[in-house]
């Protein structure tokens, strides 16, 4: 019998299947950035918006008024919004 080596490809890990950015948040994770990641704007509320980035990947055209305005006054006290733009989408 002669040893030999072979690699199985079982595609992604189900960590990330389940969230299709985990490696640029490992990424981020080894600059020293920290990062939460959220599937809706429901924690923008608890967001402190100075000195934080949000950045937005999703589709946004079901968003609120409200969302929106939310959204605007958390860049507006001092937030970084970071979104992709739906036209080159």
């Amino acid at each position: 019998v002669i040893p030999y080596e072979e690699v199985v490809n079982r595609g992604p890990s189900p960590e990330a299947r389940a969230n299709p950015y985990l490696a640029a948040e490992h990424f981020l994770r080894q600059q020293g950035v920290v990062v939460a990641h959220a599937n809706g704007l429901e924690r923008l509320a608890e967001l402190p918006a100075k000195g934080h980035s949000l950045l937005l990947l999703g589709e946004r055209s079901n968003m609120t008024p409200r969302q929106v305005e939310q959204l605007l006054g958390w860049a507006k006290a001092g937030g970084h919004l970071l979104l992709v733009a739906e036209a080159l989408w």
